[in-house]
């Protein structure tokens, strides 16, 4: 099989070593498209005047806005996922409005209204409606999922999560859409979306595009624990989706929050393998993946981190020949009867081919100067071998076929 060799080795692939001011200042429409906003007015729930100076906060995330002269609030750069809003002021009622959803990219105007409390200070608490199915300002077909659900389907990576979405298409292997040569770059699968090329679907990780500029193809496929939020757009894309035809694929990296917070999870096809499933034990497949996020000690929960790592061992692929041997050309030709057998159908039952190791590392580093500033360090590393199956070597394992058929009979 060393004829096969391993394939290029994409090692210590950094993305998004962006330095603070430079990512803050130089880009800041990339750097909003991975999170989402938050707006609304606050007004008095008797009068319905605008109250000023309202303390607008999410709780357990430091982000947090004070209303102007017109009651109006206005909180950026928030990471997608569900959270809970207070509003607090001297004088009034305090209000919680829990499971308000916040998605990437997208303004959710969130109206307050305070009751005033001239003696006995309560809290009034809210549960905020779920996301309507047709989001204002948001062109074209758009998906959002969140790390909870990314987490509970039956799927251990991003691709087998867009896999269960409309429009998304992942081409499957020996098929006349992938040539030998695709499948022998190392490279990942092209996405197709709604019928479009590999290239025509523009991926981006944290706002920032991770196309591969020869081949179109994505250059980085996260693991499913490194992600809060996936936003999957269909059909017209704004104009800051440069090169985007087919789709868009926008994934926001996990950021630490101001408690400990982690998960762990190890998958193996070995014990089925025990258990008698032959394709499960040439499989060999083994999946460990994990995450930690929360502050760093003695910052007061100014600097945060979340780092997530994944190893996945296995065979590239297992296929399963039929039982029949092909004898028509062992001697049977009345042209050519020296012949020996069909080389490529000598073997019956499962085969396992080739292998695959990907080895992950993501993390992020977040500082809050302030509950209106955000500023995000992330780094990526990424070790991906791919040895893949080519037909044309598959006598160099199993020596002289007519051997091996005279002992099949």
């Amino acid at each position: 099989m060393q004829h096969l060799g391993w394939s290029r080795r994409l090692g210590a692939i950094t993305l998004g070593i962006a330095i603070f001011a430079f990512a803050a200042l130089a880009w800041p429409s990339q750097a909003e498209a991975q999170s989402g906003k938050l707006t609304g007015i606050v007004t008095d729930a008797q009068t319905g005047a605008p109250i000023e100076g309202v303390q607008v906060l999410l709780q357990g995330t430091g982000y947090g806005a004070i209303t102007s002269a017109n009651g109006r609030y206005f909180i950026i750069s928030i990471p997608p996922g569900t959270y809970t809003v207070s509003a607090r002021r001297i004088g009034y009622t305090s209000t919680e409005i829990s499971n308000l959803p916040i998605r990437i990219d997208v303004t959710r105007d969130l109206p307050i209204s305070l009751t005033p409390a001239a003696t006995e200070l309560a809290t009034t608490r809210i549960v905020a409606e779920s996301a309507p199915l047709v989001e204002t300002g948001v062109t074209g077909s758009t998906t959002s999922i969140s790390a909870e659900v990314i987490q509970s389907l039956p799927v251990t990576s991003i691709a087998g999560v867009l896999s269960l979405q409309q429009g998304f298409v992942d081409p499957p292997q020996n098929t006349n859409l992938l040539s030998l040569s695709e499948e022998q770059r190392s490279t990942l699968q092209p996405i197709r979306v709604r019928g479009g090329r590999g290239g025509s679907t523009v991926s981006l990780i944290d706002g920032f595009p991770i196309n591969n500029p020869l081949f179109g193809t994505e250059a980085i496929r996260l693991n499913a624990l490194a992600v809060s939020q996936i936003e999957f757009v269909r059909g017209y894309m704004e104009p800051q989706y440069g090169n985007g035809l087919s789709g868009v694929i926008n994934m926001a990296t996990r950021e630490g929050g101001t408690s400990v917070a982690g998960a762990v999870d190890y998958q193996t096809s070995s014990i089925a393998g025990a258990l008698g499933s032959t394709r499960d034990e040439l499989a060999g497949a083994h999946l460990l993946r994990g995450y930690l996020s929360g502050p760093v000690p003695g910052t007061s929960d100014r600097l945060r981190y979340a780092v997530s790592g994944q190893m996945e061992t296995g065979a590239n692929r297992v296929l399963e020949f039929d039982d029949e041997v092909n004898t028509f050309n062992a001697g049977q030709s009345l042209f050519f009867p020296g012949l020996p057998p069909d080389p490529l159908d000598i073997v019956p039952g499962w085969r396992a081919f080739g292998g695959r190791t990907n080895h992950q590392l993501v993390g992020k580093l977040t500082l809050l100067p302030s509950s209106t500033n955000k500023l995000n360090l992330t780094f990526i590393d990424q070790q991906r071998q791919n040895l893949g199956y080519d037909r044309r070597y598959y006598l160099v394992t199993f020596g002289d076929p007519w051997k091996i058929v005279t002992n099949l009979m």
